[in-house]
């Protein structure tokens, strides 16, 4: 009697996509609670206003935490102008010390300087989940900005852009497919931050359009994240 083992091996991709609420806060404050259940990045523009938000606290940055104990990491550099400045940090949620690391009433803080948050949840990425480092570009007074060119190494990366104002930046928008922008303002009222997220099926150049009412200084960035892909075997015995 002869016995072949053949193993099968297939790669299925996850889909990637937002989930639940998306939280908001604005600076010191802690945001209500947010149903992420399910998420696996959180993604965050953090905008602040005369400082680098993300400098060294005490030195102009700024902190953020969240009820679940995450890590965060931040994406390429901050990009500043005038008085705001903002940046992009993301935590993955095996990252947290004690899990589980997302929850129906998951809470995000912020503190330190005149900063606002956006926060986004996804399931379905990659457990490293970077794909292209932050492009950015800044504006001394203008009424749009191009957020930055960003080419995805593969399909179904989840986009986010981000744009600070410095002022209220009043009704920001954005082109290319980019969801209704979260936005919010700082304790002070002096810095406007807004974030918005697209999934793009298929990889090519982006570099969406960020546009709003009146004139400001403005700096905006965008990053890319990958969603998971995920390897599975199968083993099938034959006896002869």
């Amino acid at each position: 009697m002869m016995r072949f083992l053949l193993l099968l091996m297939f790669t299925a991709s996850l889909s990637f996509g937002q989930i639940a609420q998306i939280a908001q806060v604005a600076t010191n404050t802690t945001s209500a609670s947010t149903n992420m259940s399910g998420a696996n990045l959180l993604v965050a523009c953090i905008t602040g206003y005369y400082a680098d938000p993300c400098a060294t606290p005490g030195s102009g940055g700024s902190t953020i935490t969240d009820s679940q104990g995450n890590t965060w990491t931040q994406v390429g550099t901050s990009r500043t102008v005038g008085s705001t400045g903002h940046c992009i940090r993301y935590s993955n949620t095996a990252s947290c010390s004690s899990p589980p690391c997302v929850s129906a009433t998951h809470t995000f803080t912020i503190s330190g300087g005149h900063p606002t948050i956006q926060v986004f949840g996804f399931s379905g990425a990659a457990s490293s989940p970077v794909d292209t480092g932050i492009a950015a570009s800044t504006t001394a007074s203008s009424t749009s900005i191009q957020a930055g060119s960003v080419t995805p190494s593969v399909g179904g990366d989840v986009l986010l852009a981000c744009v600070t104002g410095g002022g209220p930046l009043p009704s920001p928008s954005i082109n290319s497919s980019f969801s209704t922008p979260l936005t919010g303002l700082s304790d002070n009222g002096s810095v406007r931050g807004a974030g918005s997220y697209y999934v793009q099926s298929t990889a090519g150049a982006i570099n969406p359009t960020w546009s709003w009412s009146g004139s400001y200084s403005v700096a905006a960035g965008i990053a890319a994240f990958k969603k998971a892909t995920e390897t599975a075997s199968v083993k099938r015995r034959l006896i002869q």
